[in-house]
């Protein structure tokens, strides 16, 4: 149990970082556990709709595409892990990455690209996502995945779980899955503000 919660500390203060702006940013009049509680609800929602995703995906025939879509889910937003996980991927950006200024000062598109993925999600006037919709999503996610590729090392934690989630998204099979299960709209909807609160905090010192 301890062990867990541990992890749910690291695994909070990663998500923050690895938008490339927590760790330039003050605590914004935000206490750790609200900033902690609005992470874990980013992994969760992240959780339920690939989990959704999957599901559609098989009821449409394609549980080969299902399955690399619940492989990524387990593999790399599990609490726990060694290399992959989020304990994987806190651990590759708390070693390498957190508190070096070339970091910093090199992170801009990525945030700039996370910025964009949240203008992508229409606010919520309606119980379904267009394709259209759908799709802007998803090139904004890829631009989020190019970004950050350039940006962490080749063969770490946090530039393979984008090169693998970079496959997920090219499968065409993916888009049904956003665009008809409600369930996963509806968490969509919800990880809009989550977007914008972890790439648009204030610059400062670092924590």
């Amino acid at each position: 149990m301890w062990h867990c919660r541990v992890s749910l500390v690291i695994a909070a203060v990663l998500a923050t970082h690895a938008s490339g702006h927590f760790a330039n940013s003050s605590a914004g009049g935000d206490s750790t556990l609200e900033i902690i509680s609005k992470l874990k609800s980013f992994r969760d929602g992240v959780v339920v709709i690939l989990d959704e995703v999957a599901t559609t995906m098989d009821k449409n025939g394609s549980s080969t595409d299902a399955q690399k879509v619940r492989q990524f889910n387990d593999d790399w937003l599990s609490i726990l892990g060694v290399r992959k996980g989020i304990t994987g991927l806190a651990k590759d950006y708390v070693l390498n990455y957190m508190g070096r200024s070339k970091y910093h000062s090199s992170n801009g598109e990525l945030v700039e690209s996370i910025k964009k993925v949240s203008a992508a999600i229409p606010e919520k006037k309606s119980a379904s996502l267009t394709e259209a919709e759908s799709l802007s999503i998803r090139r904004r996610l890829l631009d989020v995945c190019t970004a950050g590729k350039k940006l962490y090392e080749n063969g770490g934690s946090l530039h393979a779980m984008l090169g693998e989630l970079e496959v997920i998204l090219h499968m065409e099979t993916i888009i049904p899955g956003f665009a008809k299960n409600n369930k996963a709209q509806a968490e969509i909807h919800a990880l809009k503000s989550l977007f914008e609160y972890t790439a648009t905090r204030p610059p400062a010192d670092e924590l």
